[in-house]
């Protein structure tokens, strides 16, 4: 029986769905990829702008929801029976920098579900029954998540590392912001939303580009937009030291963790390499924060770390919940991993492991016209070369363990962290007294 898995040395050669991308004045994208395996349609409508823009906290989450909710023709009900007919299905939401909307249906019945879905993007009227609906539905929602420790842990940190910046709220806002989101603001939102800001469609089907953008012609109004609106571009400062805040939740068995600092994002030189190192420290399962916390020390039963990169600002997280008991140990455990990461070259094995998964995964990410459309959004959200994806893949390719080590040398030293942590209030005051400036969320 082998006690370790078998490493491939062998490369495919990756090349990114074909696409076409064509720009219609000074405020539409279009990005088109034809499939014509599938009689299926898929369309994502985004504007750039997101809640990160919001004036009330969860009020893009708010407008956007509410957008299915009711147009000038149509109640709530009746657009619902009619998606259901054509058995298509349509819904919006937010990210921190865009909002959406998704459809999907087969091909046969596109006509009428971008009608729909048009109607819904311009004439959403806000009906008071469904605002209260989806208020008491956002409020039960988020009562939910304040009883899960992982996710006081995630707002706790949040909160910390971005300080000031409307990353540092939930999305969705709070019970406190929802009572000031009102039918008025609603409306106003929607009209920033469509129309002082560049909008994208992505979408994927069985005919050709042609059609596609003759066909969203006939449902979409393309015009220029003038002078945008400033985004607020308001990047949190570099944590100078060791910040802990700490999340109370008495009744948890076990401590929520999420560690991390501030970290360069997709666009940055050196994102491709930091990427591979955070693969081998702590990205997959067989990564080094995995075999050593969970497999080694038994003191949870998973850990990873990642990077969240947005337009404002960029974060390298570890996530993980821990044995009461062992709370401090992991932490430390952690660090002292940081710290040898960041100043040891990784071993051959591990490297060319860590190569072998990064490559697959550009194979697996690009399977479904969903997901090709997703990276299709992070290119045109971030403003990356249409080649992007198929260059990762190539520097990837020919990254070295001397190129790793830079990074890590750079990226991976436990300092200026933040330390957010959910369960037992008097436990953790006393188990991270010695990790930094102790602080409180309070959700």
């Amino acid at each position: 029986m082998k006690e370790k898995p078998p490493i491939s040395f062998s490369t495919h050669k990756f090349e990114f769905p074909e696409y076409t991308f064509k720009q219609i004045g000074n405020s539409q994208n279009v990005y088109y990829v034809e499939r014509n395996d599938l009689p299926l349609f898929n369309l994502k409508v985004i504007t750039k702008s997101g809640a990160f823009d919001d004036s009330e906290t969860g009020l893009t989450y708010f407008t956007a929801q509410m957008t299915t909710k009711g147009t000038k023709s149509k109640s709530q009900a009746k657009l619902a029976l009619e998606l259901d007919n054509i058995g298509a299905n349509l819904n919006a939401g937010t990210g921190w920098d865009s909002a959406y909307w998704n459809l999907d249906c087969l091909d046969e019945h596109k006509g009428r579900a971008v009608e729909l879905l048009s109607d819904c993007f311009y004439n959403s009227v806000f009906p008071d029954k469904e605002i209260a609906i989806l208020k008491n539905r956002i409020i039960a929602d988020i009562s939910q998540k304040k009883a899960e420790p992982s996710y006081l842990a995630k707002q706790a940190f949040f909160s910390a590392i971005y300080q000031n910046s409307p990353y540092g709220n939930p999305i969705t806002g709070d019970e406190t912001n929802l009572s000031h989101i009102s039918k008025n603001l609603l409306s106003q939102r929607h009209k920033e939303l469509i129309n002082k800001n560049e909008i994208s469609f992505i979408a994927s089907g069985p005919f050709n580009f042609n059609e596609f953008l003759n066909f969203i012609n006939q449902h979409f109004i393309f015009k220029k937009i003038g002078n945008q609106k400033n985004k607020s571009n308001i990047i949190p400062p570099e944590v100078k030291t060791n910040l802990v805040r700490i999340a109370s939740k008495e009744d948890a068995g076990q401590t929520a963790l999420r560690i991390g600092k501030m970290t360069v994002g997709i666009t940055h030189h050196d994102y491709i390499p930091l990427s591979l190192a955070n693969t081998i420290f702590g990205g997959y399962f067989m990564s080094r924060l995995n075999g050593h916390i969970r497999e080694k020390l038994g003191y949870t039963y998973g850990i990873h770390s990642f990077i969240d990169y947005r337009l404002n600002g960029s974060t390298f997280q570890i996530t993980s919940s821990v044995n009461k008991p062992s709370t401090s140990k992991s932490i430390s455990s952690i660090f002292k991993l940081m710290e040898n990461f960041s100043s040891h070259k990784v071993d051959k094995q591990e490297f060319n492991r860590a190569i072998q998964y990064s490559l697959g995964t550009f194979l697996r990410n690009t399977e479904s016209s969903r997901q090709v459309m997703s990276l299709l959004g992070i290119i045109d959200l971030f403003k990356l070369k249409s080649n992007y994806y198929e260059q990762a893949y190539k520097k990837i390719l020919s990254l070295t363990i001397d190129d790793i080590f830079e990074v890590q040398k750079k990226y991976f030293q436990p300092k200026n962290m933040v330390i957010a942590a959910s369960g037992d209030l008097k436990y953790l005051n006393k188990e991270l007294k010695n990790f930094g400036e102790i602080s409180y969320y309070e959700p």
